[in-house]
Order: C-alpha cells, then sequence, then structure tokens
C-alpha cells in the first residue's frame, strides 16, 4: 500500500503538480532558469554544458509544524 502512494506522489510530482499533508509539509517542483551561463558539469571525465532550465522539488514545513518545532521543549 505504501508503494503505491510513493508511485501516485512520484506521478503528480513529475507532472509539476503539488502535494500537501495538512499540518505536517508540502511537496512541490519548481522549474529554476539558470541563466544564459549555466556553467559545466563533469560527466565522466568530459565537461559537459550544464542544462539551463533543471527542476527541484521544494519540501517546507508547515506553520503548524514550524511553531511546535520553536517552542522550548
Amino acid at each position: 500500500m505504501f508503494e503505491a502512494l510513493i508511485e501516485v506522489w512520484m506521478e503528480e510530482l513529475s507532472a509539476g503538480g503539488r502535494i500537501e499533508i495538512q499540518n505536517f509539509l508540502v511537496l512541490e517542483v519548481r522549474e529554476v532558469d539558470r541563466g544564459e551561463n549555466a556553467g559545466q558539469l563533469l560527466v565522466g571525465g568530459k565537461l559537459r554544458r550544464a542544462p539551463r532550465k533543471v527542476r527541484q522539488v521544494v519540501v517546507r514545513v508547515s506553520k503548524k509544524l514550524r511553531r511546535a518545532l520553536k517552542s522550548p521543549i
């Protein structure tokens, strides 16, 4: 069952969607534009141009969890 949930989440994120687990966290995909000079990557011993646009998964905690983490123990 857990594997099925992860599979659904992967499909949603790969489609550019957003997943919110209420009062816990938010997962979303952001497209980052590195600009014209994106740099280079060392792949297999050879320098390759890095892609200008990349997609990153961003994890944000909810306000409720953030407050709970800041409160004294």
